[in-house]
């Protein structure tokens, strides 16, 4: 779901994003590379923005394993009957984290941190959709995620994917402390 996410795109995330808070199972149907349509349960893990798009890490019950699905390529999603599986959980997979990589990078230079201001329908699933984020309630219809940013290019594209309820505040001006100017 890239940058020109329209309605029934936006839709369909917001579904994969409410199964991922919730903790419950979504009926999918997927097309992969070739064009080839799958219908398949999957048990949501973790969802992260790589790229130009969304990518939702799940447990496949068609295939019996971890699997990554495109949410460019999602062509309906429901909730299925079913919570999640804490044994369908892989050893090692941390949500906050895959979310998060796509803008926050090791060995990238120093990270900055920005800010994501979410209105309706995004309000509720922030959770979800930037699991690392510190929330603060900016009233009773916004909500502020504070990050930290080491790709702001990364995380621009992310918020413009998810349409007019979301909104990149950015980081801060940089401030220079005594001694940090160059000549």
């Amino acid at each position: 779901m890239g940058a020109a996410t329209g309605p029934g795109r936006l839709s369909r995330l917001l579904a994969v994003a409410r199964a991922v808070s919730s903790g419950r199972r979504l009926r999918l149907g997927t097309l992969d590379a070739g064009g080839t349509e799958t219908a398949r349960t999957v048990t949501p893990l973790a969802l992260g923005w790589r790229g130009d798009h969304w990518l939702l890490a799940a447990h496949c019950h068609l295939r019996r394993a971890l699997r990554h699905f495109r949410a460019d390529r999602i062509l309906h999603a429901r909730l299925a009957r079913g919570r999640a599986d804490e044994r369908l959980l892989p050893s090692g997979l941390d949500a906050a984290f895959f979310s998060l990589v796509g803008y926050l990078r090791p060995g990238d230079p120093a990270p900055v941190l920005a800010t994501v201001r979410l209105a309706p329908p995004l309000l509720d699933l922030a959770g979800a959709l930037f699991p690392a984020a510190l929330q603060e309630r900016a009233g009773p219809a916004l909500l502020l995620c504070h990050l930290r940013v080491t790709d702001l290019l990364a995380l621009t594209q992310l918020v413009a994917s998810l349409g007019p309820g979301a909104e990149l505040l950015g980081p801060p001006p940089a401030v220079t402390r005594p001694g940090d100017e160059r000549r």
